[in-house]
């Protein structure tokens, strides 16, 4: 009679943690690859990507009209800010205003425009006129007023012999408009400065890309708005000369 053997038992395979440490150990040599790929600088790429930006910020440059690089060397020629922020010399400055002053007096027969105009003054940017809105417009609205024709022909005179750009920011009071027109004071504002500029082109031929129109609202006060009068002071509008064409 023949014997039955016994059921062979399988045998335990105690290295099984091999294969494990075989993949942890691929894994941290391609970590390490990437690293080491990743840390080596190339000076000749890096170069030729810098030529690239700044090639892309002269051809913005040229199309305002202005070169801020030379083609065919860029060196490290820094950008330059979009607005010349260095002001003239407090002397040049403070002339250049007062010069502006004086043609606006010497050009405003009717004296329609000197009481319009509430100052001219200088900051960093340039040469500003600060225009009552109440001695150009009708109340709450941007349509011009019976008055302002004297004060706006005046105004085209003047900005037409100036150079540089001339930036034309809309201003209000801090007290909401109530109009079917005008949802808040930013369309207001927007709307009288565009009335402006529209007014410079058509009727003294001033180039428009010379000219741009800024929207603010009630954001940049002149005074503080806490009274009747400081309120109409802040409903303006501000003509900038600026330094510098670029903007």
């Amino acid at each position: 009679m023949l014997k039955r053997r016994g059921r062979h038992e399988d045998h335990e395979n105690h290295e099984r943690w091999l294969v494990s440490y075989a993949d942890f150990i691929t894994l941290m040599f391609a970590f390490f690859v990437v690293m080491y790929a990743t840390a080596q600088r190339n000076p000749e790429k890096e170069k030729e990507f810098e030529k690239s930006v700044r090639k892309y910020f002269a051809a913005i440059a040229a199309s305002m009209g202005k070169s801020m690089y030379n083609e065919t060397d860029f060196g490290n020629t820094p950008i330059s800010r979009p607005i010349d922020g260095t002001p003239m010399s407090g002397n040049a400055s403070a002339e250049a205003a007062e010069k502006l002053d004086q043609l606006i007096k010497n050009e405003d027969e009717d004296g329609g425009l000197k009481n319009a105009v509430e100052e001219v003054y200088h900051d960093v940017y340039g040469v500003r006129i600060r225009v009552l809105a109440s001695a150009i417009f009708e109340s709450g609205s941007a349509k011009l007023g019976d008055t302002s024709l004297g004060a706006l022909k005046t105004l085209g005179k003047v900005l037409k012999g100036v150079n540089g750009k001339i930036i034309i920011e809309g201003h209000t009071d801090d007290l909401p408009i109530k109009s079917t027109k005008y949802p808040s004071n930013w369309e207001l504002s927007s709307d009288r400065a565009a009335k402006i500029l529209r007014y410079l082109s058509e009727f003294h031929e001033i180039e428009p890309k010379r000219m741009v129109v800024v929207a603010y609202a009630d954001s940049k006060p002149a005074y503080p708005n806490d009274n009747p009068k400081n309120r109409a002071k802040n409903r303006r509008i501000e003509i900038l000369i600026t330094n510098s064409n670029a903007y």
